[in-house]
């Protein structure tokens, strides 16, 4: 693996730091307005707070209907119960063979697969 200068990490550090902002720049409106939009699923969170505050003075009621609950559980749930995969691909056509227990060789990818599935297997 290659080792970078001072140099060439001051210049991936700021690489790495005009992307996030860039990043997280284009996302900026999306995520306010996913904030928005979970306050549907809480409760008291359909009402403007104006409104609900001058309904409960008049004595009037705040219904609510939940009919959005139902569908974020449920895509909730069918993400928590997908595993997540990492998987290592070599980059150079002539990776580096690794003599294993036996007589498999094995590329430096593929022990690093192993690592990470190993990580992973131990970790639920």
């Amino acid at each position: 693996m290659k080792t970078l200068s001072k140099t060439q990490k001051a210049e991936l550090l700021e690489k790495a730091k005009k992307r996030y902002q860039a990043g997280t720049s284009h996302w900026f409106d999306q995520w306010e307005h996913v904030k928005e939009m979970r306050k549907m699923t809480t409760r008291g969170g359909q009402w403007d707070e104006g409104v609900k505050a001058k309904r409960t003075e008049e004595g009037k009621p705040c219904l609510e209907y939940d009919m959005v609950t139902q569908f974020v559980n449920r895509l909730v749930g069918d993400q928590q119960e997908q595993e997540a995969i990492m998987e290592v691909s070599a980059i150079e056509a002539d990776q580096t063979r690794i003599q294993g227990a036996g007589s498999k060789d094995y590329t430096q990818a593929e022990v690093i697969q192993g690592v990470l599935k190993n990580i992973q297997d131990n970790s639920y």
